[in-house]
C-alpha cells in the first residue's frame, strides 16, 4: 500500500534486501512518469548484552553487508556517555566500544545507552535499526 503524506509517498515493505524500483504514472496527456531504482539492505539487527561495565567496553553485533556494497555508520550515547558516531570503513558486522569511548567524567555513572547501526546505498537508500544496553562504571 502507498500512502500520501504531505508531498510524500510512503509504504512499508516486508523484509527484503536487494533491487527496489518505485513507479509512478501519470494519467494520459499529465505528464510523464517517473521510474526510481535503488538497492535496499538485507534486513539486519542489532545486538548487544543487556548490561555491560565501561570499564570493560562492550561489542556491538549485527548481521554484516557484501564488501564495498553499503556504507555504514554506528552511532551511540546515553547521559552518561557522550554521542558519538562512527563511519565503519567495512562492514564486518562487528564494533567493540572501547573504555575510552564510554567515559564522560562529571555526569551520573549509570545510564542506558542507545546504539543505532545504519546502512546506506549510493545515498539513496538508508536502513537502520535500534538497540539499547545499561552502562554501569
Amino acid at each position: 500500500t502507498l500512502a500520501l503524506r504531505g508531498s510524500t509517498f510512503e509504504s512499508t515493505l516486508p523484509p527484503y534486501g536487494g533491487p527496489l524500483v518505485v513507479r509512478l504514472s501519470r494519467p494520459e496527456g499529465r505528464g510523464g512518469s517517473l521510474e526510481a531504482r535503488s538497492e535496499i539492505a538485507p534486513p539486519f539487527r542489532v545486538k548487544a548484552p543487556a548490561s555491560a561495565r565501561a570499564a570493560s567496553g562492550i561489542a556491538i553485533e549485527w548481521d554484516a553487508s557484501a564488501p564495498a556494497t553499503f556504507a555504514t555508520r554506528i552511532d551511540f550515547g546515553g547521559s552518561c556517555i557522550a554521542s558519538q558516531s562512527r563511519p565503519l570503513a567495512f562492514d564486518t558486522g562487528r564494533y567493540e566500544l572501547n573504555p575510552g569511548e564510554l567515559e564522560k567524567p562529571g555526569v551520573e555513572p549509570r545510564c542506558k545507552v542507545t546504539v543505532v547501526v545504519a546502512k546506506r546505498y549510493a545515498e539513496s537508500s538508508v536502513q537502520t535499526d535500534t538497540t539499547t544496553f545499561e552502562l554501569t562504571p
